[in-house]
């Protein structure tokens, strides 16, 4: 007995022939499964604009260089870090403006934003 009838009780459904030529069943569209797309679905919001940052904004208008850029960034990542000493602070931003710098992916992401391409670590 196959596994496919265990428990069945019934003549297992009619395959669909397929259509000579096309390799298509002959299933009509009724037989095929509906899905209802507009059941559950959210209406999508428009995007709304992303403000650029002061320190992007400071860039564009030429009050910052590119160093500058990098600074203000470092600082916004560390500025969680205010339970640290000023010298422990100083050496966390240290290394993240080293890595920043260093970092080839990083550095595209500046240039990318910026425009500009930032120097190099030693530089």
């Amino acid at each position: 007995m196959g596994i496919d009838r265990v428990g069945s009780g019934g003549v297992p459904p009619e395959a669909p022939v397929a259509e000579q030529g096309t390799g298509r069943s002959s299933a009509t569209r009724a037989e095929a499964p509906q899905f209802d797309v507009s059941r559950g679905a959210r209406p999508v919001d428009a995007p709304t604009e992303v403000k650029p940052s002061a320190a992007l904004e400071g860039v564009r208008n030429g009050s910052l260089d590119v160093n500058g850029y990098v600074d203000a960034k470092v600082h916004d990542a560390t500025a969680h870090l205010s339970h640290l000493t000023p010298t422990q602070l100083a050496t966390v931003q240290g290394l993240v403006r080293s890595q920043l710098l260093a970092d080839p992916h990083l550095r595209d992401l500046v240039q990318h934003a910026t425009g500009i391409a930032p120097p190099k670590e030693d530089e």
